[in-house]
């Protein structure tokens, strides 16, 4: 064969390999939603687990607080990936066996009686711990910050407790990751995929803009006009605004992926690009806000950063709900869920 010919047929392989069983924009964005988004933080938040698990175990029996150092970074490891985790948690829209999931672990803004409540209980009673801790509330992250940054003496009891607290978690939240690893019906898309990714940004939207710094701000609600920091959703280990950053950098990951997959200028337009670059741009500010204030040894809710940053997340709530989800072609609506 001559060397032309040789050069030619080798252009055209070259040009028709890449088309074949290439990925179309929905399929990559969907395979990169599942594995950067929803089992890369699902992994992460279970090391942190493990972390914490072992720095408690090589703690000695009569240790005190201030032995906790290794606990509490990984704790903080926990709150940045557990975060992002529940922000598109859409296992439960997946499967109903898993709906309640985020209630087992979480229980910010959820039921009548308090977390510390309930911990605080269980620390002060005799019984044993397994029995005493048999409401999730007890044994939730949130429960688990009390064990690990309250102020109060340490013990044995204690420590055991959160090791008690965090095999709770390591186990739900393995069920989730589980759960994404074997699911198929979210890559193979028709739609419904995108959609509930889509109510899920836009309920971790409202959560943002109105739980987790609208009331603490003082700014909505019954809470209007008295501001208070224990509000917060993390304010005994300070990692309230680092919270916030990881779901505000979970919201702008899938914008993201969305645009460098060339899934959303195939379903938008220019028109519609240009609201996504709005959303983003919003997205953005908010979180180089929260970084800021994450850097501050104590969170401010009466800043004047605190309301600039309140009035960016209702920007972003509000863009979401009568903007892009028209964009995208998804029915506008909150979920109805006790999720993030």
């Amino acid at each position: 064969m001559s060397a032309p010919k040789l050069i030619l047929i080798s252009f055209l392989i070259a040009l028709y390999l890449p088309s074949v069983g290439a990925a179309t924009p929905e399929q990559d964005f969907l395979f990169r939603a599942k594995h950067e988004m929803l089992l890369r933080d699902a992994d992460g938040a279970l090391a942190a687990l493990a972390s914490m698990k072992s720095a408690l175990q090589s703690m000695p029996a009569e240790a005190g607080a201030a032995q906790l150092a290794p606990a509490q970074e990984a704790f903080g490891e926990l709150v940045r990936r557990w975060k992002a985790v529940e922000a598109v948690y859409i296992a439960g829209a997946l499967d109903e066996e898993f709906l309640d999931h985020p209630g087992y672990i979480d229980h910010y803004h959820r039921g009548n009686e308090s977390p510390v409540d309930a911990i605080s209980s269980v620390l002060r009673s005799d019984a044993p711990l397994q029995q005493a801790m048999f409401k999730t509330s007890s044994k939730g992250i949130n429960a688990l910050e009390y064990l690990l940054f309250a102020r109060d003496e340490g013990s044995p009891r204690r420590w055991q407790a959160a090791l008690i607290a965090i095999d709770h978690i390591s186990s739900r939240l393995a069920e989730v990751d589980g759960f994404y690893r074997r699911d198929t019906s979210f890559e193979a898309g028709d739609g419904n995929s995108l959609k509930l990714l889509v109510h899920a940004l836009v309920d971790s939207s409202y959560r943002l803009e109105d739980w987790r710094v609208g009331e603490p701000g003082g700014f909505t609600g019954k809470h209007k006009g008295t501001p208070d920091v224990e509000r917060l959703e993390y304010w005994r280990s300070g990692m309230s605004m680092a919270a916030i950053e990881s779901i505000l950098a979970t919201h702008a990951e899938f914008f993201e992926i969305g645009r460098e997959t060339g899934y959303f200028s195939a379903r938008v337009g220019d028109q519609g690009l240009e609201e996504i670059d709005f959303q983003r741009s919003k997205i953005d500010a908010a979180k180089e806000l929260a970084h800021k204030l994450a850097q501050r040894p104590g969170v401010e809710v009466t800043s004047a950063d605190f309301h600039d940053l309140y009035e960016l997340l209702e920007t972003v709530y509000r863009t979401y709900y009568f903007l892009l989800v028209d964009e995208l072609g998804v029915e506008a609506k909150i979920m109805e869920s006790d999720g993030d």
